[in-house]
């Protein structure tokens, strides 16, 4: 079904406009893979795959729903799995900005920097908290 998560090894990946950002210290921050391929409709559905610190954490794609783009997202959750956000309408029309996800970077004077990340699924809002080292020990 074109709306269920795509395998972005079957697309066409952008490599020209792929992203890499690299810390003071030579840590590759973050990774940003962008894809293409050519939907049944002949249009051109889009996708996206970002990595922090090396792990994988983030897809986004498109589909057409007649005229309609919309667009998916998915966060990897610690334990592995895949959680699909709720649907984005690519023109605007969404009820609010809430529905939206989050990247928020914790890098500036972070003796283990991380990256938080959360979307909004149909079960609520969900995150996931991304150390460039081990996560610190529970206290």
């Amino acid at each position: 079904m074109e709306n269920e998560m795509p395998d972005f090894n079957l697309w066409l990946e952008l490599e020209a406009v792929r992203t890499v950002i690299v810390l003071t210290d030579g840590t590759v921050l973050m990774v940003l893979k962008k894809f293409r391929k050519r939907a049944d409709n002949g249009r051109w559905r889009t996708g996206a795959m970002m990595s922090f610190f090396g792990k994988e954490a983030f897809k986004s794609w498109s589909i057409f729903v007649s005229d309609e783009e919309i667009v998916f997202g998915a966060l990897k959750t610690e334990e592995g799995k895949w959680e699909v956000g709720l649907p984005i309408f690519k023109n605007g029309q969404n009820d609010s900005e809430s529905n939206r996800g989050t990247i928020s970077p914790h890098i500036d004077g972070e003796k283990n920097p991380y990256i938080e990340i959360s979307i909004v699924t149909a079960r609520g809002r969900i995150s996931r908290t991304i150390f460039k080292n081990d996560p610190p020990p529970n206290s």
